[in-house]
């Protein structure tokens, strides 16, 4: 199972198997590479007086994610696929 900070099933549909890995594996990699990203930070700010840091980093860190998929799936090649698959009732 997935991390919780890595939602998979959220993900857009995969691309044709030959770039597949090449995405899975990228998107992994940077899963586990914010997750020691984020223990690490709970290890040096555990104390409760510096929770807003947690708090501040975690809040830039999905407003960056948030930003980077908007710019995605507003491509034009990307926005009719979108469309498309909500209107078959896909994923």
């Amino acid at each position: 199972m997935l991390p919780a900070a890595c939602p998979a099933h959220d993900a857009p549909p995969p691309p044709p198997p030959p770039a597949a890995g090449t995405v899975s594996g990228v998107q992994q990699s940077l899963c586990s590479l914010l997750e020691v990203a984020m223990f690490g930070l709970v290890t040096v700010l555990h104390r409760p007086e510096q929770f807003h840091w947690l708090l501040l980093a975690s809040v830039v860190v999905v407003t960056i994610a948030a930003v980077v998929y908007l710019a995605y799936a507003l491509r034009p090649d990307q926005r009719y696929q979108l469309i498309q698959q909500a209107a078959e009732g896909g994923p």
